[in-house]
């Protein structure tokens, strides 16, 4: 007869996990548009997101992880992988043009506010919802709103 024994991941592959369920497409996205290769930008992504859970494992295991963290250590690591180097100049070209500040001064504070703590801060609708006493129809159409009009920035 066959026995088994069940046993529990090792707690940094929960938190790999986590992380990739959160946000592995916005990361993935985010390097595609720097490594234009699928196979490449996915091993980047691994890489990343296993690093991650390493050096960030007391902050993830309470919930403290935002994308903005996760972006900011990826804008800090992809420079020190393999082969990508070659990848450098895009990443210059990348952050000029998509992080520069004034498109978020196309929009009103209200929509600004929105914005960052939804797509920065990784801020649910409901708990923003809830914080800034509006409701959920609101906080959408104004996250809709303005991530539109970030987007006609550029021209998509």
């Amino acid at each position: 007869m066959l026995k088994t024994e069940e046993r529990l991941l090792p707690q940094s592959q929960d938190q790999v996990k986590l992380l990739y369920q959160r946000y592995s497409a916005l990361l993935l996205g985010y390097i595609f548009e720097i490594v234009p290769d699928q196979k490449k930008s996915e091993e980047y992504l691994v890489a990343i997101l296993s690093r991650f859970a390493v050096d960030f494992k007391e902050e993830l295991a309470k919930g403290q992880v935002t994308w903005v963290k996760l972006l900011c250590y990826s804008r800090n690591l992809l420079p020190q992988l393999k082969d990508f180097k070659q990848h450098l100049d895009r990443v210059e070209i990348q952050s000029a043009k998509n992080y520069s500040s004034f498109q978020l001064e196309l929009l009103t504070n209200l929509e600004k506010e929105i914005f960052c703590e939804i797509y920065y801060h990784g801020k649910s609708i409901s708990d923003l919802a809830k914080k800034m006493q509006k409701s959920e129809d609101v906080i959408r159409s104004n996250f809709k709103l303005s991530f539109d009009k970030i987007r006609s920035t550029h021209g998509n």
